[in-house]
């Protein structure tokens, strides 16, 4: 395979890798919030509602640091230890501590055990914005360098026995005889066609490479196909 060839693959690859990778990381990036832990925790109830067999209870949840809400899942008990219901409550906190006065549960609530619990912190939104926003620009960034890796080419030419390479980069050009560079152009952007030209004996090699890096070649003003 061609060096110029591998060096495009080389270019496409990694950007493609790169825009994954960028994609991936946006949709799974969080926070890690370590040690966050549940200091103390009390539940009492408020009364008994024999009528409709349902208890209100209140609930206070202490925590280790400052969150802004977190949700916490809570099993409710009988007198017989046997299981009432499970709750899904979102608590509101303030600071560090977060109460929920009115909790009702089917049944007599006699004890609870918190099961699991998911907390939000204000960090967590602004991650969320930077995502929508930021990481879209970057995305979109991303996904147009890889778009523009698709057009970088190069046309390999056999003329009198000569390998003539023509390369068209990502901001490298040139022209090459038999693995020795002729001429060469460097610009990470232009607004007209890119010119090279050498000789090769008594004939002239031109090539002109396109704004959209299409490739031209030459020999004595007389159009030359690319080898297949």
């Amino acid at each position: 395979m061609l060096k110029e060839r591998k060096k495009l693959l080389a270019h496409r690859l990694t950007r493609l890798v790169l825009l994954i990778s960028l994609v991936l990381f946006v949709i799974f990036f969080k926070l890690p919030h370590t040690n966050f832990k549940i200091v103390s925790d009390s539940c009492s109830l408020n009364y008994y509602n024999e009528d409709s067999d349902t208890s209100s209870c209140s609930m206070t949840v202490t925590f280790n640091q400052e969150v802004d809400e977190c949700d916490i899942t809570v099993a409710f008990y009988d007198r017989d230890e046997r299981l009432i219901e499970t709750k899904e409550i979102l608590f509101y906190v303030y600071g560090d501590t977060a109460e929920e006065s009115y909790i009702s549960v089917n049944g007599y609530a006699d004890s609870y055990k918190i099961v699991s619990f998911q907390p939000t912190f204000q960090t967590d939104w602004v991650v969320n914005y930077l995502k929508i926003y930021l990481g879209s620009a970057l995305i979109f960034l991303a996904f147009v360098f890889w778009i523009y890796s698709l057009i970088y080419n190069y046309k390999y030419y056999n003329i009198f026995g000569c390998d003539v390479i023509v390369y068209a980069g990502p901001y490298h050009h040139y022209i090459k005889i038999n693995g020795r560079i002729y001429d060469e152009h460097n610009t990470l952007m232009s607004w007209t066609p890119i010119t090279l030209s050498t000789n090769l004996g008594y004939y002239t090699i031109q090539a002109t490479i396109s704004l959209t890096n299409r490739i031209a070649l030459k020999l004595n003003n007389i159009l030359i196909r690319p080898t297949k």
